[in-house]
């Protein structure tokens, strides 16, 4: 489109000013008038330029207004639509000085707000020529002329007049187009709206969006591989996220569009509120820039924690968790991770299973750990704490609860009315407890059932309603030497038979070398002879040439060397009863008993199959046999294991 005024325009346009045409922003074209779309200083030009059109006396005509208004403030109409300009009018012609007049003052509110006019019927003087007649003979008229007749006669206003005048008066923004053409169709006789400012648009803070869906918690109910819907549990409580993912995205601040009272002046929107991104940007996260925006992004595979205090976001390989585990907002846990750590209670009915598990607050339901160890802080009561494979430790107090570690340590600082099983339990006050561990170390126990094979007490005494019942656990050989001497005599008599018919061979067979080689293998048998490499070369010679005949000796060799190794087995099976079992009681106190307990399976008989309740009413049954092998009501107790049988007998 030209920059100049076209010069092949119709000749019903009229000619723009120079200093207009000059700039070559707003053109006359065959099809129309056309203004350029600009910003910055090209659009203050522009606004200069309507100024001058108008001032000079021109108007356009057939106005596109909502055209024309985009074009001079609102040009965000044009963001986008790729348009260089745009058609606001058909032509440009003059605003007749006459008609300029019937067009009234306007009034505008101090804040541009509003404008309004006062619309009325607007009548000129004309000019009509009225016809002169005079009757004749025959009773018809005859004209006789014209005369002219002054009368006031209805102006019929236009709205691209309005435009103009408007413009001119102070108005340049936001006429009513369609109640105006209604009002002036009309004639209508009023004080109306005819204007209206249009407030700025809303400004858009800056924002954070997440980008991963990973980071949202799924509490829906977990499915069960058989298709079934576990209700305790979530299938999702603890989102975790992988290394290189994207994690959140800055959404920038967006400020509103201008507004613009009626009088032309911009009003400017809010200013929209900035984030900084890299505060949430914690641990196992990076700030990421790029041409699509900054993002938050995982440099690790982890658990996605948000810190309390400054709220950044976290990956840990180990979990923390600090909203407590109860039904309402997590159910029942399955955390496979090494290491977890939870800030808040476990409700009572609530079950956790993970590795290594740390616990502040307190427990009230049950909490196991596959191969790793169990530390709680705090109490637990009327709860279970288990580990299979780890250790548990309680520095709080323990009320009514089973603590088990079949293979681990178990060390409370307190417990009263619980049940503990574990390799090794050191407890530093008990009460009304059964105890059930290998190596069982207390400070002060009261009204207890201890039952063990190491057993160190301080103190120990009795309840107002419970005595302290102590058994020591040894072990039942009365098997394994039944087991021993029928080994020990088969290998005698296959020694012995051996032993005959080796002679009987030599007798039969009075070859030097053969007795010799017979000799040799009774040696190497008994551990007394040791062989040179070529002692060795000349063994294999005589046993390939006697092969045939020491064929009959070959299946009672094999056959002793079996039952030997038989005997070597059971024997160190023995050996392993004399564990020096013992029981060492510092200061008693009270009325107590100690009692042994043979079982070759040792406390096992209690690890397995065997609930809390059932394991209580057995040690009352054990308490009750009569035949104590000590009790007293004060002084001190120690008792060490004597074996019967502290080597095997020589063969």
């Amino acid at each position: 489109m030209s920059a100049m005024m076209t010069t092949s325009a119709s000749s019903n346009l009229d000619q723009m000013p120079h200093e207009v045409s000059l700039h070559g922003l707003i053109t006359l074209e065959t099809s129309g008038v056309f203004i350029r779309i600009v910003s910055g200083p090209e659009h203050e030009r522009l606004l200069q330029d309507v100024d001058i059109l108008f001032a000079e006396g021109f108007l356009f005509e057939e106005v596109d207004y909502p055209m024309l208004m985009a074009v001079l403030f609102t040009t965000e109409y044009f963001e986008h639509r790729p348009l260089l300009s745009a058609r606001v009018a058909k032509r440009l012609r003059r605003f007749d000085p006459e008609r300029q007049g019937l067009y009234r003052e306007v009034r505008i509110e101090d804040d541009g707000s509003v404008a309004e006019y006062f619309f009325e019927s607007i009548q000129t003087p004309q000019l009509l020529n009225q016809p002169i007649y005079s009757p004749n003979g025959d009773g018809q008229k005859q004209l006789l002329g014209y005369h002219e007749v002054a009368c006031l006669a209805p102006v019929q206003l236009e709205f691209d007049e309005f435009v103009a005048a408007l413009w001119l008066k102070g108005v340049r923004f936001g006429l009513l187009e369609d109640d105006i053409r209604k009002y002036m169709r009309e004639q209508a006789t009023l004080r109306t709206e005819i204007a209206r400012a249009l407030a700025p648009s809303e400004s858009f803070d800056a924002k954070v969006i997440e980008v991963s869906e990973k980071m949202h918690q799924d509490r829906s109910p977990f499915i069960l591989a058989n298709g079934r819907t576990d209700m305790r549990r979530a299938k999702n409580h603890f989102p975790h996220v992988n290394k290189g993912e994207v994690l959140l995205q800055k959404s920038p601040p967006i400020p509103g569009h201008f507004g613009f009272s009626v009088t032309g002046q911009p009003i400017a929107p809010r200013a929209p509120q900035d984030l900084d991104l890299a505060a949430l940007c914690g641990e196992g996260t990076r700030i990421t820039k790029n041409s699509k925006g900054e993002f938050l992004v995982a440099v690790t595979d982890g658990f996605v924690t948000v810190n309390p205090h400054t709220e950044a976001i976290c990956l840990s390989a180990s979990l923390e968790n600090r909203t407590g585990v109860n039904i309402r907002s997590t159910g029942d846990l399955q955390i496979h991770v090494k290491e977890f750590k939870e800030f808040g209670e476990v409700q009572e009915g609530r079950i956790i299973e993970g590795q290594n598990m740390s616990f502040m607050a307190s427990v009230y339901g049950t909490v196991i750990a596959r191969g790793g160890d169990l530390t709680l802080s705090s109490n637990i009561s009327g709860g279970h704490a288990q580990s299979v494979g780890g250790n548990i430790r309680v520095d709080g107090k323990a009320i009514n609860s089973l603590i088990e570690s079949r293979e681990g340590n178990v060390v409370l600082h307190y417990a009263e009315d619980c049940t503990i099983i574990g390799e090794s339990v050191t407890i530093g006050h008990a009460i009304n407890c059964d105890i059930l561990s290998t190596r069982v170390n207390l400070t002060l126990a009261e009204g207890c059932m201890i039952m063990g094979k190491h057993l160190d007490v301080t103190t120990l005494g009795s309840t107002k309603y419970m005595d302290s019942v102590v058994f020591i656990v040894l072990p039942d050989t009365d098997e394994i030497d039944q087991q021993l001497e029928q080994e020990r005599c088969q290998w005698n008599d296959l020694q012995l038979l051996l032993s005959q018919k080796t002679q009987q061979l030599i007798r039969d067979n009075p070859d030097p070398l053969l007795q010799k080689y017979i000799r040799m293998q009774e040696a190497m048998l008994q551990g007394t002879l040791t062989l040179s490499d070529n002692d060795k070369k000349a063994v294999e010679l005589l046993a390939r040439k006697f092969a045939p005949l020491l064929s009959s000796l070959a299946l009672l060799q094999e056959k002793l060397q079996q039952s030997l190794q038989r005997l070597k087995n059971l024997e160190a099976d023995r050996l392993a009863c004399n564990s020096l079992e013992h029981c060492h009681i510092q200061t008693i106190r009270d009325h107590i008993k100690v009692e042994l307990l043979h079982s070759n399976r040792g406390l096992g008989l209690f690890f397995q199959s065997m609930k809390r309740r059932e394991i209580k009413t057995s040690l009352k049954q054990l308490a009750l046999r009569g035949n104590p092998l000590y009790q007293a009501d004060r002084g001190s107790y120690t008792w060490h294991y004597q074996s019967l049988w502290d080597k095997p007998p020589a063969r």
